[in-house]
């Protein structure tokens, strides 16, 4: 009995500290609470996301215009269509990033291209096999880009496994 007294107490003061401890430094007084957030990079709203995106869309745009049988030109526009369906949630957007890419496809090499962006905007649409399709075209590249590009085929690959029920 005395055993179960001690561990209640004692329990019972290492709660009443904590909560002590919280109110003391996570009070709305404290300077460190009482400080306006501000962003330090990038957009300040949505605004000027939308417009930033929008930006971009017209260099990548002009690239295409630029350059209209390099795969290359296509994929930056596809991926800003897809950061704009993202940050927007339009469909339209979603429909030309598929568009887009399809067009690059065309112009890219049996073992090159922008397959990587063309299996990102399959999974958004939920294409499972046919983004499957472009990684297993990317594991025949005998030139790779980078760790951050095969960082980026394996967790598509695990994406693709888990949303088709693959999950060894």
């Amino acid at each position: 009995m005395l055993k179960r007294s001690a561990t209640l107490l004692a329990a019972t003061a290492l709660f009443g500290g904590a909560i002590a401890a919280y109110q003391f430094y996570a009070s709305p007084g404290d300077a460190l609470f009482a400080q306006e957030l501000r962003p330090t990079f990038g957009p300040a709203n949505y605004a000027e996301a939308v417009a930033a995106v929008d930006r971009e869309l017209a260099v990548a745009e002009a690239r295409v215009a630029r350059a209209p049988d390099q795969w290359i030109g296509y994929e930056g526009l596809a991926m800003g269509h897809l950061i704009k369906a993202q940050l927007t949630g339009s469909s339209e957007e979603l429909h030309a990033a598929s568009q887009v890419i399809a067009k690059g496809m065309e112009f890219a090499p049996e073992l090159g291209g922008p397959v990587l962006a063309a299996s990102t905007i399959n999974l958004s649409l939920h294409r499972y096999p046919a983004a499957r399709g472009y990684l297993d075209k990317y594991e025949n590249f005998v030139v790779k880009r980078g760790p951050q590009e095969e960082s980026a085929a394996l967790g598509q690959s695990g994406e693709v496994a888990f949303y088709t029920g693959d999950y060894q």
